[in-house]
């Protein structure tokens, strides 16, 4: 049950928009991008902030990258894995994550940032789970 737990909260926590948001003037926020539209049609948003994040780029269809994926090994992972390091991650990049315009899909520039920066979180992801897993197992074998 803890691994059921720990896993998609590890895979969250390195997704963006599940650890930031954007403070308006008003002192409201854009809930993590939901409030943040790039595209319109008949007056309703097509596509927010948060749903373009969460779509991985091609990263996550791309079979050359999970097929290449080289695990990180934990000692040149650059933070432990501490949730509130690995959230902290997400948070010093917001600036960069949120330099696009409402109401108009993301310049090629950034497209092509956001998709090498999609790739080195999801690697940190897998190699942090990977990570955690085998300290899990190791353990449960030197109980034995």
């Amino acid at each position: 049950i803890t691994l059921a737990f720990f896993m998609p909260l590890m895979e969250d926590a390195h997704e963006p928009l599940h650890t930031i948001t954007m403070q308006r003037k008003n002192c409201r926020t854009d809930r993590g991008g939901n409030d943040f539209c790039l595209m319109k049609h008949a007056g309703h948003c097509t596509m927010n902030f948060h749903r373009y994040w969460d779509s991985g780029m091609s990263a996550t269809k791309d079979a050359q990258f999970w097929s290449g994926l080289t695990l990180k090994p934990a000692s040149n992972l650059p933070f432990s894995t501490e949730l509130s390091l690995i959230l902290s991650e997400s948070q010093r990049h917001a600036e960069a994550i949120y330099n696009t315009d409402e109401n108009r899909m993301p310049h090629r520039d950034y497209q092509a940032w956001a998709e090498r920066f999609t790739r080195e979180r999801l690697s940190l992801a897998v190699s942090r789970v990977y990570q955690q897993l085998e300290a899990h197992w190791q353990a449960k074998l030197q109980a034995r």
